[in-house]
Order: structure tokens, then C-alpha cells, then sequence
């Protein structure tokens, strides 16, 4: 990921980053309200990317050119707040489900890169699909 500049602007790509973060929380908090079901399944959708993205960045500190990796924690964050940015209703229906998810999908990517056998298939009765 790029650092942040030093003046304070922001480069092309984080530009392009927040824009495409704000409509689609846009589009998202649209389903919510008039498309439940539809949001329901956009949104696991979009969990079965981040899982990948938390899997990928968890065991991680540095990408292979050397630069900080993001942290699994922040984009477990982010999607915190994405979700309590769309609305009441989605986060009723889906906040602990994601935590959840995404939670459980760093530790067992956490515990495989430390000890291969400290990483069951199942953590806390649910299965982690990938």
C-alpha cells in the first residue's frame, strides 16, 4: 500500500481508493433499504473477498517489495465502519456475522502462519469456508 504523502494531498490511487469506497457504502446503504435480501447477498459476497484479503494480510508484516503490509485488523475496522455507515437495519443483520467471519478467518490464518497445529479446521463451532 502506498504511504501517505507528505503534503497532506492524496495520490492518484487513494483518490480512486475513497471514491470507489464511497459509492459502493452509497449503493450498499440503497439495497439495505429498499432490497434487503439482495444486500444480504452483495454483502456476503464482498465478506468472501475481505475473508481472502484478512487470510492474505494476517500472517504478513511486509509485501515482497518490502513495504508495510496493511494490517488485517485495520481492514476488519474498516468494514466495521463501512457497515455502520450503511445503516441501522445492516448492521442489526450483519454486524456480528462479519465479525465473526472475519475474526475467525485471521486467528486460523494467524495460528497456520505460527504452528500449522495450533490451526483446526473450526474455530468456536463455525466452519470457516474459503
Amino acid at each position: 500500500m502506498n504511504p501517505e504523502p507528505i503534503s497532506g494531498t492524496l495520490t492518484r490511487a487513494q483518490s480512486r481508493r475513497q471514491r470507489r469506497k464511497r459509492l459502493r457504502t452509497s449503493h450498499l446503504s440503497e439495497l439495505a433499504d429498499m432490497n434487503p435480501e439482495l444486500f444480504t447477498k452483495k454483502w456476503n459476497w464482498l465478506l468472501a473477498g475481505w475473508v481472502r484479503e484478512v487470510e492474505r494480510r494476517a500472517p504478513q508484516l511486509r509485501e515482497k517489495d518490502g513495504s508495510w503490509t496493511p494490517t488485517a485488523v485495520k481492514l476488519i475496522a474498516d468494514v466495521k465502519q463501512m457497515l455502520e455507515s450503511i445503516g441501522d437495519r445492516a448492521v442489526a443483520t450483519e454486524m456480528a456475522s462479519t465479525l465473526a467471519t472475519l475474526n475467525e478467518a485471521q486467528m486460523q490464518a494467524l495460528a497456520s502462519a505460527v504452528e500449522k497445529r495450533l490451526a483446526p479446521k473450526q474455530w468456536s463451532g463455525q466452519m470457516i469456508q474459503s
